[in-house]
């Protein structure tokens, strides 16, 4: 999940932002997600969390002597049974033993070595029991880190995400998590795996995206090998103002300026063609939702949204204030924007006066009947899982209904991605979701992040 850096090196004030947050849930028991798109840094923070000494201290003084930090790697699991999920999560507490006292430490190694052969759920799931009434007894809190939750989600039973909420509510002054994701949990590929633990992680979102410039300036010194106190203010601003601080960008036009791109001229026009900026752009985008892209194309257009509309973006920090109007904060992304934007589709809604759909600004008037009725029937009832009878009672009439088979409604569904969807092989309105006795389709208004 994490490799075992020089976490020592960072800065104690390394996200300053994201980490007062976290203290503040931490400091109360709060469990969380963290989240952020590909390359914004989210798994060296909960990297930072983890592994660097005390991390919590300049947050939360004493009280972060009592908060045990254990970092679970979830996604190397062996297999997919109880048994095995137990003993992972005690071999996260083995692996830290030195962190904690010598009563502490004797007990995690010997539960570990108790049970690290077991086969049977029941003893394993007892240990780690035992481990929690001890630090329960010592009145300390245990936050298991997970990065990369979303990805564990999709492919774990639903006996795991049950069996993390039912711990958090036997150990609720005890036990919290914080888990890593790249989307917010209503964009996994089946929420439902999450269970009752899906409540707990939607209240909370710690967003992550584009460094400080303190951060920043770390993070370029480090990169182009020179001293902070050496380093050339005006080619840091320059940096920063090109990247925004995002974390990947940085990377990529700090290895540019390496090759010696710089002392080229026309060193802005390089970056905005270079393969490596480009990946790492094209990441960055899949990352929004369509409403998103067309904001942001919107704004490099130089017009203007609602705060309504832009509420996200700045909690995730991709804007910046500048004369009084919110602006795209890194001038890569603004130029990607201004490229790539024309291609979005925008928010999928229904004038409640007239009752025309639309996509963005354009009404989609070139529906069929069935297709306008599927689509409207979607956007009334956004974000919950459809199963195929659902959505059939509710579009075909009663006489209709019972002639209508799952092919058929495939085949209309098909035809409606053909009108709204980017790239209808791979849809982001209106998405397929397996189930038994039956499956059926989710919409999303907004059009979900590419996976």
């Amino acid at each position: 999940m994490f490799s075992n850096r020089r976490w020592s090196n960072y800065h104690p004030q390394y996200r300053t932002a994201e980490m007062q947050l976290l203290a503040d849930w931490l400091a109360v028991g709060t469990s969380c997600a963290v989240v952020g798109m590909a390359g914004c840094g989210k798994s060296n923070l909960l990297g930072f969390l983890s592994y660097k000494s005390r991390s919590l201290s300049p947050y939360l003084g004493d009280l972060a002597d009592k908060i045990a930090l254990i970092p679970v790697d979830l996604n190397s699991l062996p297999t997919f049974d109880l048994a095995t999920f137990f003993r992972v999560i005690l071999r996260s507490f083995y692996e830290l033993r030195d962190r904690f006292g010598k009563e502490t430490g004797a007990l995690v190694q010997k539960l570990f070595f108790d049970n690290r052969a077991t086969s049977d759920p029941f003893l394993s799931q007892t240990a780690l029991r035992e481990l929690l009434f001890h630090f329960q007894a010592n009145e300390q809190r245990v936050v298991l880190v997970m990065d990369r939750f979303d990805r564990f989600a999709d492919q774990s039973p639903a006996s795991m995400t049950d069996t993390l909420r039912n711990f958090r509510d036997s150990f609720k002054d005890t036990l919290c998590y914080v888990v890593g994701m790249r989307q917010a949990p209503k964009y996994l590929l089946n929420p439902d795996v999450l269970g009752e633990l899906y409540e707990i992680l939607d209240l909370h979102v710690c967003w992550v995206g584009p460094m400080g410039q303190e951060d920043a300036h770390r993070v370029i010194s480090e990169e182009l090998r020179i001293a902070e106190t050496s380093l050339d203010t005006n080619l840091v601003k320059q940096i920063y103002d090109l990247t925004g601080g995002y974390p990947s960008l940085l990377k990529a036009v700090c290895q540019r300026y390496l090759d010696g791109s710089e002392q080229k001229e026309g060193w802005y026009s390089q970056l905005q063609q270079d393969q490596n900026v480009r990946y790492r752009l094209a990441e960055i985008w899949q990352g929004f939702t369509q409403q998103e892209q067309v904001m942001l194309y919107s704004l490099a257009q130089g017009e203007s949204c609602s705060p309504e509309e832009l509420a996200l973006l700045i909690a995730k920090g991709l804007l910046v204030e500048n004369h009084g109007r919110r602006v795209i904060s890194a001038d890569l992304l603004h130029h990607y924007a201004a490229e790539m934007g024309q291609f979005s589709r925008g928010m999928l809604w229904e004038d409640a006066e007239t009752g025309v759909l639309y996509q963005g600004i354009r009404p989609l008037k070139e529906l069929s009947p069935t297709e306008n009725a599927l689509l409207a029937f979607f956007i009334r009832h956004p974000y919950k899982k459809h199963t195929y009878t659902d959505i059939m009672e509710a579009v075909w009439t009663d006489e209709d209904v019972g002639g209508v088979s799952n092919q058929a409604l495939a085949k209309q569904i098909s035809n409606l991605r053909r009108h709204v969807e980017p790239d209808s092989p791979q849809p982001l309105y209106i998405v397929t979701w397996r189930g038994k006795p039956e499956g059926g389709y989710q919409f999303f208004p907004e059009g979900s992040p590419g996976q």
